[in-house]
């Protein structure tokens, strides 16, 4: 697999435009980076070692057409017509398949592959990127750290009671910690966002 080309390849299509007008520029790019990267994590602590070099390319692309309708289909289609040549016929279609399914977490029978990276993607949308897309939002909105703070609050409450689709029990742990995380984060938030001191002052 000829990575370094593939790697161009991501920063073509997604490093220099944004999925929404609110979001900075790249921000795909820099998901995909983080998800592929997550990947990684998860095959070496599944002890998983097939095709892991597509499975991060997957990760890269799932979300290279998001902000579109369909945009798994158009994501795939993109790898397909990118990517053609740069790997092995075998990868190629491993790589448009996790990616035209990425975002459907409850079908049946799914393959271990298709799972690693759908965790990825999901593991990846919490924890600090919480705070960074909040801090988005202020500013989008003017609001106050009051505000962000009691949005992430309400947020990780939201999140710990949703019936969410983890595959494995170690991405079920990285979520919880991330999810306890930006909880005390934003408790803190909302402490100092009124002015606040956590320590005693004599």
């Amino acid at each position: 697999m000829q990575t370094e080309k593939i790697l161009k390849i991501a920063e073509e299509e997604m490093k220099y435009r944004t999925s929404h007008p609110f979001k900075e520029r790249g921000n795909k790019f820099y998901h995909g980076q983080r998800v592929g990267n997550i990947v990684r994590s998860l095959c070496d602590a599944l002890g998983y070692d097939k095709n892991v070099e597509a499975l991060v390319v997957a990760g890269w692309f799932h979300d290279a057409r998001n902000g579109m309708e369909h945009h798994e289909k158009l994501g795939s289609d993109l790898a397909r017509e990118r990517l053609t040549g740069l790997c092995s016929d075998e990868e190629l279609e491993l790589i448009c398949r996790i990616i035209s399914v990425h975002d459907q977490r409850d079908m049946e029978n799914l393959d271990m592959a298709t799972m690693i990276v759908q965790d990825a993607d999901l593991l990846d949308h919490f924890g600090l990127f919480r705070a960074w897309f909040s801090f988005q939002n202020a500013v989008r909105d003017h609001l106050s750290m009051a505000d962000v703070a009691e949005n992430m609050l309400r947020e990780c409450e939201r999140d710990t009671v949703d019936n969410r689709s983890i595959h494995f029990d170690i991405s079920r742990e990285i979520y919880e910690e991330k999810v306890a995380y930006i909880r005390s984060f934003a408790e803190r938030l909302a402490i100092e966002g009124n002015g606040g001191v956590v320590f005693s002052i004599k």
